[in-house]
């Protein structure tokens, strides 16, 4: 994470330093925000509304992930995402980089914490979420989708 530092969270969890990690993680959020603001016409504007809608899915819950294709020089990575009760499939399309950074004692239900977006020099974005504190993931991406599930799976 560029922005929204794992070790600002863990700071933000002990009394002792949870003044100081309020005041950077507030300038780095600030710092942030100033930079999303330019980048987010180039993201599809469904996505943008529900993001900024449901607090940039702060708190939703990362039920599933699948990769397709991974033998071709790019591939797809689907998040199944619930959010506020509601699932949706969040598909990252030409994806050339995917980094996952998950501690062997994690249990694999990982809460959404924060996230970052960046637009690279090359033309594709970069996604960075930190779970739960110490877990995170990294997307290298040209495209994006979110679609909300129907059927069963909301039950």
């Amino acid at each position: 994470m560029k922005y929204y530092l794992s070790e600002y969270w863990a700071m933000m969890q002990s009394r002792e330093t949870r003044d100081e990690a309020l005041n950077k993680w507030y300038a780095a959020s600030e710092e942030y925000y100033k930079y999303f603001d330019t980048i987010k016409d180039k993201l599809p504007k469904n996505f943008i509304n529900l993001y900024n809608k449901n607090d940039g899915f702060h708190d939703s819950i990362i039920k599933k992930i699948s990769i397709e294709n991974m033998r071709l020089k790019s591939c797809e990575v689907k998040f199944t995402l619930r959010i506020n009760e509601v699932d949706y499939i969040l598909a990252y399309k030409n994806v050339i980089g995917f980094e996952v950074d998950i501690p062997p004692e994690e249990n694999g239900l990982f809460g959404w914490g924060y996230d970052e977006l960046e637009l690279l020099d090359n033309g594709y974005f970069e996604h960075r979420i930190l779970c739960d504190i110490n877990s995170e993931f990294k997307i290298t991406f040209k495209k994006l989708s979110i679609k909300k599930v129907t059927g069963e799976a909301n039950v």
